[in-house]
């Protein structure tokens, strides 16, 4: 089959990285796929040097010579599909659909920010893609109900598709000293819910406190509101007195053998996306601790996990001290059940087969 893949650039985010992903494999399945882009950025070429993927740069000085050029390159391909990445390529890709056309158009839709739905312009946008695609592809099952919610009209047309997430394989080695080491990577922002993590650790008993360690890691050096919020979070901390329970890092790029060391993995968002570090924590067979948000329902049950209201400090306490009060025994077992959980909806094999039915179908 005839694939035409479209994002912005090759550049270094994580849906050019996803979209590549889906190149090579698609192509070593036998596809003849070529991937365009508009924007001149070579971050991720590299990973192409050894793939049989087409690659097309449709140079442009502005939006509309943009579509203009776009739409040509697709007709001239004459492909069987067409899948764009990101919310400007999306809406080429949409537009490139209008009049006469033989693909069949999936957009995949990779932020659950219900922003984009709700302005007049943005809404317009979101019906004009949605009106013209044939399917929309999510990448949680939380931005495939913000479609749902509103534009209900289009419900047939979507389906979630996780990414593919994939981490060195590292021995877990959890703690075997009657501590509980939870490790958080999150943003110092207010969504990520610093604040209420914290209220809810000062509830613990003393007793509850000596068993628990938890160290966040998150981005610290970015102006404005992060640094309101890691500022608060460490004043807050050495008021209570808890600088021997909650430790506060910058973001580490090494961020997967401290994962492998903790007991669990957690997270106490008020709002996410795709939790990616919820899902490469179980990747590592890590037991989770995290709050009702996103994709929750899939990832976590009581086999692998315990969940929390992120605007509860007693439903955090709860959750936190289930985990304490685990054994080294029961969190291997849940960590194994993390790993089964994850490797049925996020491997490599697995999201290529979703892909790959969904373009057949």
């Amino acid at each position: 089959m005839k694939i035409a893949l479209l994002i912005d650039s090759l550049g270094s985010g994580g849906a050019q990285r996803q979209i590549i992903n889906l190149a090579i494999e698609l192509t070593a399945r036998g596809h003849n796929v070529s991937l365009i882009t508009y924007h001149r950025d070579d971050f991720y070429l590299h990973l192409m040097n050894n793939s049989e993927v087409t690659l097309v740069n449709v140079e442009s000085s502005n939006i509309l010579q943009r579509i203009v050029r776009v739409k040509k390159t697709i007709s001239k391909m004459h492909p069987d599909v067409l899948i764009s990445f990101m919310d400007v390529p999306n809406l080429i890709a949409a537009l490139s659909s209008i009049g006469k056309h033989r693909w069949k158009l999936i957009i995949s839709d990779r932020i659950a920010n219900e922003t984009r739905f709700l302005g007049k312009k943005t809404r317009f946008i979101r019906y004009i893609q949605a009106r013209r695609a044939d399917v929309i592809a999510c990448n949680s099952q939380s931005a495939a109900d913000l479609w749902r919610k509103h534009f209900p009209k289009y419900n047939s047309k979507l389906k979630t598709i996780y990414n593919i997430i994939e981490v060195p394989t590292i021995e877990a080695m959890p703690t075997n000293d009657g501590k509980c080491r939870m490790v958080i990577a999150a943003r110092y922002e207010r969504e990520k819910n610093l604040q209420g993590m914290l209220q809810a650790v000062n509830l613990l008993s003393e007793e509850e406190k000596t068993k628990l360690e938890i160290h966040w890691y998150g981005k610290s050096n970015v102006a404005g509101a992060a640094e309101s919020v890691l500022g608060r979070g460490e004043e807050f901390i050495k008021q209570n007195n808890l600088e021997n329970c909650v430790f506060l890092h910058p973001a580490t790029d090494k961020i997967y053998p401290i994962m492998a060391e903790a007991d669990f993995i957690a997270l106490f968002s008020f709002m996410e996306g795709l939790p990616n570090a919820i899902i490469e924590g179980m990747s590592l067979k890590k037991p989770v601790v995290m709050s009702k948000v996103s994709d929750y329902a899939v990832l976590v049950d009581e086999h692998n996990g315990f969940l929390c209201d992120p605007r509860s400090p007693e439903s955090m306490v709860h959750a936190l001290q289930q985990a304490i009060n685990t054994t080294t025994e029961q969190r291997s077992e849940m960590g194994q059940k993390s790993y089964e959980k994850i490797k049925e909806i996020c491997s490599r094999e697995a999201v290529i087969s979703q892909w790959e039915t969904l373009i057949n179908t």
